[in-house]
């Protein structure tokens, strides 16, 4: 029988609120009914894992796990599970949801912050290990509670994604997985000098979930496939050149900066168009320059090699790219993508290039037709058990074993819809929101966006423009912010070379 949460006091929510968590019942009643009539198939026969730390695998409801506060326009969520590393479980998300439906409704929510409480995490992911041992104990159940937590999930990812106020996430200390899924999507996400910032989820047999088949693939270049198949850190300044952050604030200015929000908006009521203009005024104001002698990690060489390998069409044809360049990190990057789970690499590939040309909704569902498959499956059981579980951590024992063992078959079956499915006909809280790009751009230039300035592809120009006026138009865009000339004078090396009628006007190398 499939245990159902404690609810939340109604005293604590208002009728929104209620209403969400009625409907949350309804939901698990319905699919208690449909696991009873229904025999699901599994992918394989899952490892054994270690005896159970509780008998309760889904997490006690804990009144104290989110905190909302506010002070005049600016309203604040804390994800409150310091010593968990803010890690995001169902009662977190329960909670959440409700909370930015009620404020959206709010005449006086000017502005929304997202933080983690402590000074380690906004998030260091999801409760993955009381996941997988569900999975394990309590079998199709299990499973089928898991891929309800992460519906639930993609549809918090999703309001953040369709939100009509501004939302500052602050990215401070380590923000990874579901920590990732909670700030990449919000329009400003505040870096600092301890971010620390991955999606290492192909390390525990999962994918880049919480909207990553659709962010990474839009970094620059190859950039984002690169992190997903090899699950590299980005620490810092790092994490905001390369796009995953608009603004670089030191973290000690971040009290700062929340005081200074209250001001700015105690005195006004801006409409939707102005407030998202004021709150990148006044993280301007905080901006911090890059470390000194900061070199991106990322130089030019090494661009060209990762948009050159990870360009290729299958992940054995990257790892022998990889073999064959011989450069350190390309040692390193193809040391780190074979010992992921195989399985893993190959569906987060596949799952990537398609979502490149998804949009955000359609993204996000797929994601959960193929994280329910994963619950199903036995990779992401010994995945977690093998370095979250065990003590001490081992090597996990995937299978297969290696990546030319995975078919194109078992790819297609983790993409393809689960029968009797779970989470049919589920619908997200804004669906007519399935935008190709985000709907803000607040960063440094992204490279795409430089290409369209050089071709004229989205000015309607035909003439041809000079490096000059290329740094001086992206000056002015966006308002001389750190980084900017640094940014665009490597994409410039990297992707530009003079015109043959004219050496003073730019070609870009396709």
């Amino acid at each position: 029988m499939i245990q159902i949460r404690k609810p939340v006091p109604t005293h604590q929510f208002n009728l929104h609120s209620l209403y969400f968590h009625q409907i949350r019942t309804y939901n698990k009643m319905a699919l208690k009914a449909k696991i009873n009539s229904s025999m699901l198939p599994e992918l394989s026969t899952p490892n054994p894992v270690n005896p159970p730390t509780y008998s309760k695998f889904a997490p006690a409801y804990d009144p104290n796990d989110m905190l909302a506060s506010s002070k005049k326009g600016v309203y604040k969520i804390t994800l409150n599970r310091p010593t968990k590393l803010n890690c995001i479980d169902q009662s977190m998300i329960d909670k959440i949801i409700p909370q930015l439906r009620e404020w959206s409704a709010e005449k006086n929510a000017q502005v929304i912050i997202i933080k983690g409480s402590g000074n380690r995490a906004l998030s260091a992911g999801g409760d993955v290990a009381a996941l997988a041992k569900d999975n394990y104990y309590n079998g199709h159940e299990g499973s089928a509670r898991s891929t309800i937590y992460f519906r639930d999930e993609y549809y918090l990812n999703h309001l953040l994604a369709t939100y009509r106020r501004p939302v500052i996430s602050v990215m401070n200390g380590i923000t990874m997985g579901g920590g990732v899924g909670i700030s990449v999507h919000a329009p400003f996400r505040i870096i600092t000098e301890k971010t620390l910032f991955a999606m290492p989820e192909a390390d525990i047999g999962f994918f880049p979930d919480v909207g990553g088949t659709y962010f990474l693939p839009r970094l620059d270049g190859q950039t984002g496939i690169y992190l997903g198949l090899t699950s590299k850190r980005l620490k810092g300044y790092d994490a905001y050149v390369a796009g995953v952050g608009t603004h670089f604030i030191s973290e000690s200015l971040l009290p700062e900066v929340e005081a200074r929000l209250v001001e700015v908006f105690s005195h006004r009521s801006a409409s939707t168009h102005d407030a998202f203009e004021l709150v990148n005024s006044v993280l301007m104001e905080f901006e911090s320059p890059p470390p000194e002698g900061y070199k991106f990690f990322l130089t030019s060489k090494t661009r060209k090699m990762i948009d050159e390998c990870f360009s290729l069409e299958t992940a054995e044809e990257i790892a022998a790219a990889l073999a064959a360049d011989g450069s350190e990190i390309a040692l390193e990057a193809r040391k780190n993508m074979l010992a992921r789970s195989p399985t893993s690499v190959k569906v987060t590939l596949a799952a990537m290039r398609r979502a490149r040309h998804l949009g955000i909704r359609h993204a996000l569902e797929a994601e959960l037709r193929l994280a329910e498959n994963f619950m199903y499956g036995k990779e992401f059981i010994e995945g977690v058990n093998a370095k979250l579980i065990s003590k001490p951590a081992r090597d996990p024992r995937w299978n297969p074993p290696r990546l030319e063992d995975v078919s194109d078959e078992l790819v297609e079956q983790y993409l393809g819809n689960r029968p009797n499915s779970v989470v049919e006909g589920n619908k997200f809280f804004h669906p007519e929101h399935n935008g190709l790009y985000p709907r803000h751009h607040f960063g440094l230039p992204a490279e795409r966006h430089v290409k369209e300035y050089i071709t004229g592809s989205k000015f309607g120009r035909k003439t041809r423009v000079s490096a000059q006026e290329v740094l001086d138009f992206f000056t002015h865009e966006t308002q001389s912010k750190y980084g900017v000339h640094e940014k665009i004078q490597d994409i410039l090396d990297r992707k530009t070379k003079p015109h043959p009628l004219n050496n003073n006007l730019l070609e870009w190398i396709y």
